[in-house]
């Protein structure tokens, strides 16, 4: 005959190890997920940095290049 109380008990630990399981496998992927996403925002972040030089480098360029324009050089009566 079988015994309720150990049988109930045994069906409690393996639901409560699958739960336990499935809970720890989340958060691991969680912080997985997070590390990898941090990884590619901070290169993002890193190429968004380079481009803003750049196009500051570009425009400071730009305007020594450029003669400086005043109001009334051109201008006839």
């Amino acid at each position: 005959m079988v015994n309720h109380g150990k049988t109930f008990t045994s069906v409690a630990v393996a639901a409560y190890l699958l739960c336990f399981g499935v809970l720890a496998g989340m958060a691991v992927d969680r912080i997985l997920y997070d590390r990898h996403r941090e990884e590619v925002l901070s290169r993002y972040g890193h190429a968004v940095a380079e481009w803003q030089q750049l196009r500051m480098s570009l425009e400071r360029e730009e305007a020594q290049r450029a003669p400086r324009a005043t109001g009334s050089v051109h201008s006839e009566p």
